[in-house]
């Protein structure tokens, strides 16, 4: 018999480079075509099954399974150093656990490597791994974990847990529950979880704790998304003084659509008691369109261990109380963008009890009281074109050396608008009045979020972006816009733009002489009939881009009701008037009149305030 087509999966490979002619490691295979003869070392002599290959294997040994189903009657046991891997990768290779009895596992590893395989329909967790490694496989439908290390440091002493190029989907409780002394994933995708994406639950024991445990966790380069009790959510169990710190960092990940109580993306410790915190670092990540019911939509940080948020964006997510982008109790916050959040509470953009927030630009944000944050000590921040009833921007606090409006009491704080680069660029341009206002002695990190060095200039700019020219480059694309495209002599108009890219600086150029720069909004009125344009002009080092818009200006325009007009649109005489008032009002521009002729209107109107 032949060798089949194809090639062992990534990593396998590489260790059955790394062992050849090494008489110790010892390559193993197994195929349905197989004569299922001792000790399996070539494709003719293949086991039948995979139990029987992995049983023969040696500490190192290499165990290679063929493209097929596979339907498993009891648990594959991966031990002893050794490799499992698929021929021809996930998509070639299934292990259906469909079959195995009640509360077994798909795949159990102790020392062991899985490579390679979709993993699916196991009874209980997907895998279970006391310290081991799985590469590109994709585990699916899991009745319990998708990936499960929690009992491990009760069991082996050294317990790892490592997840590279997997694909974790539909798990009925969690994706990736792990209390292992060292878990580090990469580059996965954690999805659709009953429960929680990624659970890390640090010296978490039942019964009397054995040996006090901390656990290196890492998360890398990873989506978690569209999980039902938060993204990811870390606590510290049996907290003990005499207990080292240890790193617990979020890096480079996107975590979006989770919905959670306490951190619909993010929930550190969700807020239960002093002892629960991990002291998680989060950095160069996007959390966005994540809802929580309590606190956080975003990120909840406990605060009892120094959590931390930097370099990242959270964006448009949703509490139902407070805290819409992040709630933070204790920790700090720099150089990071919290932008389009809402909450139905306080703090659309950042809810802070003692947290610290250096150098962020929070922008956009909705919450009936402090649109933008609440409390807190905010230092070298934007908060600005926030929104609520109370407190549109901030509510509380200690704050110096920021943007707000209007101006707030503390040191070096301004309130003019920051001069951004557009309604949907966050950096800022040339004579913004954040550039070089802040104070370098209370910021945080030595980058901005693009990654420019801080400080460039006399002093250290104000909110997430620093202003550093000699990174101003590539290309720009511009998009000008205004409400509306038709306004009456002397009514406003309002106009506003974006600058897509890294521009230095923009022009506004309107055909009646009026000309504005670097304001991504604002409001003109024309002094004569006839159509004009507005023309913004960014530039950099590199571009040079633009947009236009025309509105066109009338001396006067009037819309008519009467009973008895034809109802012909825009109903700008009493032959063509509406017959209904609110249709007339539709058809106006800004500036205009809407004349009534007499008579009694019952239709066409709309309720306000509950109103018939």
């Amino acid at each position: 018999m032949s060798r089949p087509a194809g090639k062992i999966a990534g990593f396998a490979a590489c260790v059955l480079a790394a062992f050849a002619g090494q008489a110790a490691a010892e390559t193993h295979f197994v195929s349905p075509a197989g004569l299922h003869v001792a000790p399996f070392t070539n494709w003719v002599d293949a086991a039948t099954n995979i139990q029987a290959a992995i049983n023969i294997s040696l500490s190192n040994d290499l165990v290679v399974v063929s493209n097929g189903v596979y339907v498993l009657g009891s648990s594959v046991r991966v031990t002893n150093h050794v490799v499992l891997a698929s021929l021809d990768g996930r998509d070639a290779v299934l292990l259906d656990g469909s079959a195995l009895p009640a509360g077994q596992d798909a795949v159990f590893l102790q020392y062991g490597t899985l490579d390679g395989f979709t993993v699916s329909n196991a009874p209980r967790h997907g895998v279970k791994c006391e310290s081991g490694a799985i590469y590109n496989c994709r585990i699916t439908h899991a009745r319990h974990n998708g990936i499960d290390s929690y009992t491990t440091p009760r069991i082996v002493a050294d317990s790892t847990l490592v997840v590279t190029n997997t694909i974790v989907r539909k798990s009925a409780t969690n994706g990736i529950y792990t209390c292992a002394v060292d878990t580090r994933i990469s580059d996965c995708v954690i999805t659709e979880s009953a429960g929680t994406g990624v659970s890390l639950r640090q010296n978490d024991t039942t019964g009397v704790i054995q040996v006090p445990r901390v656990s290196n966790f890492l998360i890398r380069a990873s989506s978690v998304s569209s999980n039902l009790n938060s993204g990811i959510m870390l606590a510290f169990f049996n907290f003990d003084e005499n207990l080292p710190d240890v790193p617990v960092r979020i890096e480079d990940c996107l975590i979006e659509n989770n919905v959670g109580v306490r951190g619909g993306g993010v929930a550190d410790a969700g807020g239960v008691n002093t002892d629960l915190s991990s002291g998680v670092q989060i950095a160069r990540s996007i959390i966005r369109r994540n809802t929580a019911s309590i606190f956080g939509g975003g990120v909840y940080f406990h605060g009892s261990r120094s959590p931390s948020l930097s370099y990242s964006r959270v964006e448009e997510n949703v509490s139902t109380l407070s805290g819409g982008g992040v709630f933070i109790r204790g920790g700090t916050m720099f150089n990071c963008l919290i932008r389009d959040n809402a909450s139905a509470s306080e703090g659309g953009g950042v809810m802070s009890g003692q947290g610290i927030l250096c150098n962020n630009t929070i922008i956009l944000n909705e919450a009936p009281q402090g649109g933008g944050a609440s409390g807190g000590v905010v230092r070298n921040c934007i908060v600005y074109y926030n929104k609520a009833n109370v407190a549109s921007n901030i509510s509380g606090g200690s704050i110096s050396y920021s943007c707000i409006s209007p101006l707030v009491a503390g040191s070096g704080n301004i309130s003019a608008q920051p001069g951004f680069a557009g309604y949907d660029n966050w950096r800022l341009v040339a004579g913004s009045p954040c550039i070089d206002a802040g104070n370098l002695w209370l910021s945080a990190g030595d980058f901005d979020l693009d990654g420019d060095p801080r400080v460039w200039g006399g002093e250290i700019d104000m909110g997430c972006d620093e202003f550093y020219l000699p990174n101003l480059g590539g290309p720009l694309t511009v998009l000008a816009e205004s409400s509306v495209d038709r306004a009456v002599v002397g009514a406003p108009v309002p106009f506003r733009c974006n600058v897509d890219g890294r521009p230095e600086s923009y022009v506004w150029e309107f055909s009646d002489g009026y000309s504005a720069s670097n304001l991504f909004s604002l409001t003109h009125s024309f002094v004569a009939p006839g159509v004009y344009t507005a023309t913004v002009t960014a530039t950099n080092a590199d571009d040079l881009a633009s947009d236009s818009v025309a509105v066109e200006i009338f001396p006067g325009y009037t819309n008519y009701v009467s009973s008895s007009g034809l109802h012909t649109f825009p109903f700008t005489n009493w032959v063509a008037a509406a017959t209904n008032i609110q249709d007339a009002i539709a058809a106006n521009i800004p500036g205009g009149v809407v004349v009534v002729d007499d008579g009694i209107y019952d239709v066409g109107g709309v309720a306000w305030n509950g109103g018939p």
